[in-house]
């Protein structure tokens, strides 16, 4: 028997058994859905959550630790040794002034998150640049770094608007952080 009557026979036996069409799903299957990590902000004075993102998985997590905590700008410098380089030193940069330092784990007054969550790219923000929160009585939102002067005015005038300041107020560009790439603090 020829190499091409062969072939055919292993086709039409694959077909006949129904082999063929039980490979194809499988195939379909591995595709995979575009996927970014994200941590979320709870506005302190209710409102729906705000996704912020997409970043990859570490990145993300370097972002909600700098939600939650400030710390000294050495540590963009020396990563985390020295400790006293990174050490916890004042609410980040989604907490409001005179918001309770340290935040209770658990409470009300936790605004980020405690983790990092992988969700579809489509349907969810799709941020790149420096953003900050803004607050207002009935929610709050992300904009952009370039618009700041302008909210800092509104948060002068109307009440219930605020945008968050970072305890550590020698870090450049502070309220302002990142997506699409590394620090909050550079």
């Amino acid at each position: 028997m020829g190499r091409g009557v062969g072939a055919f026979l292993l086709t039409v036996a694959l077909v006949i058994t129904g082999c063929a069409r039980a490979t194809r799903p499988s195939v379909v299957a591995l595709k995979s859905v575009p996927t970014g990590w994200y941590f979320s902000v709870k506005p302190p004075d209710g409102g729906p959550a705000i996704k912020v993102g997409p970043y990859t998985q570490l990145a993300c997590g370097d972002m909600l630790g700098s939600a939650l905590y400030a710390h000294p700008f050495a540590c963009h410098f020396t990563g985390p040794y020295p400790p006293e380089n990174c050490r916890n030193i004042g609410n980040g940069f989604a907490y409001p002034r005179g918001w309770p330092y340290p935040v209770p784990v658990g409470s009300d007054k936790q605004l980020p998150s405690s983790a990092c969550f992988e969700a579809p790219l489509r349907g969810n923000p799709d941020y790149y640049g420096w953003y900050f929160f803004f607050y207002t009585s009935t929610g709050g939102s992300v904009q952009e770094c370039s618009e700041l002067p302008k909210y800092r005015r509104l948060a002068l005038t109307v009440p219930g608007d605020e945008i968050p300041e970072y305890s550590n107020a020698q870090c450049p560009g502070a309220p302002c952080f990142s997506v699409g790439f590394s620090t909050a603090c550079e």
